[in-house]
């Protein structure tokens, strides 16, 4: 027998010093443990799409000899999928997800803006993105990827044209229920709206141009009036069809060198004038020197 006492305001220290000591069976055996690990190949199958997709890997790397390994040490019993059947899974996934885009869309009581802009990737893959902007009926803000197509060709308004006007369709999206499309000031877009006409959609209408590729451009051309000569990205904006970075952080960043640059013009000129007052006030018009 063993007695444990304590004043009836105090903690439990006591009583817990007294049973790892002298019961340390019961201790041991009331402690919690994590429930069992179950291996489910479903969401190993569903979790590996998610990190190819998410990670940009090829349908390929599952198969490398060092992931296979790794998830052997995890999992022996784990079954590695091949290339053929992720990139159905894939498929099906992004099918799925389509659907879901479109009932969502048909949905939409009120007005859908649009955006577009077109790149090309560092492996020199050209592709046009388009986004959907809407506010649902409980009035929350929505934006939807609506397509991130391949441009084969060149980069033309006809070409941007066609590849919207599919997306829309396959969206089953009227046109009338189009707000507005953003795009920047390259001259391609204006050619776009041309091919855009016939489905009720107009320039004066219905583009908006990027507010802050104006001012990337605007600013542009006040620095080389100015003579400063032109960055890496600055040399980007003589390509229309690959603006420069119209980022918050790269557009802060361009806006604060120009106002250094402009005070430091400011402080120049205050320093010259100061100098011809001193001058001036010291020596009046005669000079301190003769000029024979």
């Amino acid at each position: 027998k063993y007695k444990v006492s304590g004043k009836s305001n105090g903690g439990t220290g006591n009583l817990a010093r007294h049973l790892r000591k002298s019961h340390t069976e019961v201790v041991v055996s009331d402690l919690p443990h994590d429930e069992p690990f179950t291996f489910s190949q479903e969401k190993f199958r569903k979790a590996l799409l998610k990190w190819i997709v998410a990670c940009d890997q090829p349908f390929t790397a599952p198969q490398e000899e060092a992931f296979v390994e790794l998830i052997r040490t995890l999992n022996p019993d784990a079954h590695i999928y091949s290339d053929k059947t992720i990139k159905k899974d894939e498929l099906t996934e992004y099918l799925t997800k389509f659907d879901e885009l479109k009932e969502e869309i048909a949905k939409v009581s009120g007005k859908i803006s649009i955006t577009m802009d077109s790149w090309t990737s560092k492996n020199w893959i050209p592709f046009l993105a388009i986004r959907g902007h809407w506010i649902d009926d409980d009035w929350n803000y929505k934006s939807k990827l609506l397509d991130f197509a391949y441009i084969e060709g060149n980069h033309s308004g006809e070409k941007h044209s066609q590849i919207f006007i599919k997306c829309v369709e396959r969206l089953k999206l009227p046109f009338s229920k189009i707000l507005a499309i953003t795009l920047d000031n390259a001259s391609n877009n204006d050619t776009l709206f041309k091919w855009l006409i016939e489905h009720g959609l107009s320039p004066e209408r219905n583009q908006v141009r990027c507010m802050p590729h104006i001012i990337n451009l605007a600013a542009q051309d006040i620095l080389k009036s100015l003579n400063i000569p032109a960055t890496e990205d600055n040399a980007d904006l003589e390509d229309e069809l690959n603006p420069a970075s119209t980022t918050t952080s790269t557009l802060l960043k361009r806006a604060h060198g120009l106002f250094l640059h402009l005070e430091e013009e400011e402080l120049n000129e205050s320093i010259e004038k100061n100098d011809g007052n001193e001058t001036e006030q010291k020596f009046g018009d005669g000079l301190p020197f003769s000029t024979d």
